[in-house]
C-alpha cells in the first residue's frame, strides 16, 4: 500500500487502525455509529489536524500517538461522546428540556424573570419562605467541559483526587445545578420571584422550581467526610462563612 502511494496512486482505506491513520495523508471520520445509524461526517483533514479534535477516532489517534493511556478526562471525553452516539440511536433515552425563565441581577437585587405564559405555575407558591432552584450552567456547556470526570484537590481540606459528582464543579456530564434560596418576594402577575441569593449569573437559564419542605427536603443529622466537618450546619450560618479559605480556586469568577 506505501508503495502504490509513494508512485502516485491514490489509495481509499476504510479502517479504524491507528498505524494505518497515522500514515496517511487525508482522514474522512464518519460517526456515529455503522449501518443505518452511521453516515454522518465528523471531521474531514489530515492526521495532525485530527489530533485537535474531539471525536472518538480523534481520541484514539492521540494515545497511539503519545503512546500513553487514556487520562480520566480523555476517557471523559470518548464517554461523552459514546453517549451522544447512544441518544442516537435509541430515542427513548432523549430527554427534552426547557428554559423556563432567567436569573436577572442587577443592582436592585436578585429575581428569577419566568416566561410569562408560565404565570399560573406560581399559584400557590406564596406562603413557602424557600425555593429550590434547578439551573444551567450555560458556560460549560460544551464538549470540553461535559467531559470533565475528575478535579484534583478541588478543596483545599479535601482528597488529592474527586469525581466530579463528589463537588459542586459546574464540569460535568450534564451541567445542572441546584440552589436552594430564600424568597423575598413573588410576583404572579409578571411571573416573577425575588430571592435573596444564587451562585448563578445574570441571564442563566432556569429549568425548574420547586418549593422547599423540610418534610421532603431537610436531613436532620446527615453524615459527611471529615475534611468538610466544619463547614456551616445550615443555609443561614454559610452566608457569614469565609469560603475563600475552602476552595483552590477564584470564588468571584
Amino acid at each position: 500500500m506505501t508503495d502504490k502511494a509513494t508512485k502516485g496512486t491514490s489509495v481509499i482505506v476504510i479502517k479504524h487502525n491507528n498505524e494505518v491513520m497515522k500514515r496517511t495523508d487525508y482522514l474522512i471520520d464518519v460517526r456515529p455509529d455503522g449501518g443505518r445509524d452511521g453516515g454522518r461526517i465528523v471531521f474531514t483533514g489530515p492526521p495532525e489536524h485530527m489530533l485537535q479534535a474531539e471525536t472518538n477516532t480523534a481520541i484514539c489517534l492521540r494515545v497511539a500517538v503519545r503512546n500513553r493511556p487514556l487520562s480520566q478526562n480523555e476517557k471523559g471525553r470518548r464517554l461523552h461522546s459514546h453517549l451522544v452516539s447512544k441518544k442516537s440511536k435509541q430515542e427513548d433515552s432523549m430527554f427534552r428540556l426547557m428554559s423556563i425563565g432567567r436569573i436577572v441581577s442587577n443592582q436592585d437585587g436578585t429575581y428569577i424573570a419566568l416566561d410569562p405564559a408560565l404565570a399560573p405555575a406560581l399559584t400557590g407558591l406564596k406562603g413557602f419562605s424557600h425555593i429550590q432552584i434547578i439551573w444551567w450552567f450555560d458556560r460549560c456547556d460544551d464538549t470540553q467541559n461535559r467531559a470533565v470526570l475528575q478535579h484534583q484537590r478541588p478543596y483545599a481540606h479535601g482528597p488529592k483526587t474527586m469525581g466530579v459528582f463528589a463537588t459542586r464543579s459546574p464540569q460535568r456530564p450534564n451541567p445542572i445545578a441546584l440552589t436552594t434560596a430564600q424568597v423575598l418576594w413573588i410576583d404572579e402577575e409578571h411571573a416573577q420571584i425575588g430571592i435573596a441569593f444564587i451562585d448563578a449569573s445574570n441571564g442563566t437559564p432556569v429549568l425548574d422550581i420547586k418549593p422547599y419542605t423540610p418534610s421532603l427536603d431537610r436531613v436532620e443529622s446527615p453524615e459527611t467526610p471529615e475534611w468538610c466537618r466544619h463547614w456551616p450546619k445550615n443555609l443561614e450560618s454559610s452566608a457569614q462563612f469565609d469560603w475563600n479559605d475552602e476552595f483552590n480556586f477564584d470564588m468571584n469568577e
